[in-house]
């Protein structure tokens, strides 16, 4: 009798320590609103589990063999990233970069030239105190400051695994979700494109206008877009 005892025991210990499987056979489970799930075979082996409290009841043993099986992933179901993210779902993120090294993967393109022929990608760099968004041509970022063009060698690029959107603005206006490229003194600075010499170019939105390096010197246009994520 004593034996028998000891045995039921350890297979209450055993059942115990199958958390997160299911008894199956023909089985379907749900996800309970505070935590865990519920399965088919609840109503008749009275299988319970709840993560928010680790309380688990068995009602009644069912006195046949039962397998456990691991819950398949749904089909919409993503894995995070190790920063927080969902990989499907992530956002724009800035690379860090210096000439010669490869484009990354997923870098944004925000404009082009006819001569020389050439994509221009988004990028930024640090110049003078602040944070510049500008053109990736060459190898090197180009941005507008204080009227002249500057050509940065160590510069971040925009990327992202999703795609972005361009916003038609003008005269200072930032439409809603506008990607904040970097900063100065006296508040952020947003990416904008703007056409210019039969060419499309990447800058920064600074009062008014959309400013950008080109031919040695900053260009203003007032007519431009905004890129939005």
């Amino acid at each position: 009798m004593k034996a028998r005892v000891i045995y039921l025991a350890l297979s209450s210990l055993c059942i115990a320590g199958v958390a997160g499987t299911a008894q199956a056979e023909d089985y379907y489970s749900s996800q309970n609103p505070g935590g865990g799930y519920t399965s088919s075979a609840s109503a008749s082996s009275g299988y319970y589990s709840s993560s928010s409290d680790h309380h688990k009841e068995y009602k009644k043993e069912r006195d046949k063999v039962s397998i456990s099986v691991n819950l398949p992933f749904r089909q919409d179901t993503y894995i995070v990233s190790k920063h927080g993210r969902p990989h499907h779902y992530r956002g724009p993120e800035w690379v860090g970069m210096y000439s010669g090294l490869p484009l990354p993967s997923h870098a944004v393109v925000g404009g082009g030239q006819s001569f020389p022929p050439a994509s221009l990608f988004v990028c930024r760099g640090n110049y003078r105190g602040g944070v510049h968004p500008g053109k990736l041509y060459k190898g090197r970022c180009n941005i507008g400051w204080g009227g002249n063009e500057i050509v940065l060698s160590h510069y971040e690029v925009l990327t992202s695994r999703r795609p972005l959107t361009w916003v038609s603005a003008s005269f200072g206006r930032i439409p809603a979700g506008a990607i904040q490229g970097g900063y100065q003194h006296d508040g952020p600075l947003f990416v904008c494109q703007a056409d210019y010499h039969g060419g499309t170019h990447i800058g920064k939105v600074v009062g008014q206008n959309c400013n950008f390096g080109w031919g040695g010197r900053e260009i203003t246009i007032p007519y431009y877009n905004v890129l939005v994520g």
